[in-house]
C-alpha cells in the first residue's frame, strides 16, 4: 500500500508495511529466542540446584539459604 503525503510543498511517497508480515517475523523470532532462553534457565537452574551440596556455613558466606536455592531451582523452565 503506497500514500502520499505533501511535507513543506514537497510530494512525499510512503510504502507502509503490512501488519501481518511484521507480526511473523516477531512470531519467527521468538520462535527462535523463547527455546534459547529456555534451555538458559533449565542449565542456571541445575547449576542451582548444585549448591545444596555445600555445607551451610559456605552458603551463608555467599548470601544464600537453602530455602532460596531449592525455591528457585525448583521454578518450571518457562517462569
Amino acid at each position: 500500500m503506497e500514500k502520499r503525503m505533501m511535507n513543506w510543498g514537497m510530494e512525499m511517497t510512503m510504502t507502509s508495511v503490512n501488519p501481518s508480515h511484521t507480526n511473523l517475523v516477531h512470531l519467527a523470532q521468538r520462535a527462535v529466542t523463547v527455546p534459547s532462553e529456555w534451555l538458559t534457565r533449565i542449565k542456571e537452574r541445575r547449576r542451582l540446584m548444585g549448591l545444596l551440596q555445600m555445607p551451610d556455613y559456605l552458603l551463608k558466606d555467599i548470601g544464600l539459604q537453602r530455602h532460596e536455592i531449592a525455591r528457585e531451582g525448583l521454578k518450571r523452565f518457562w517462569e
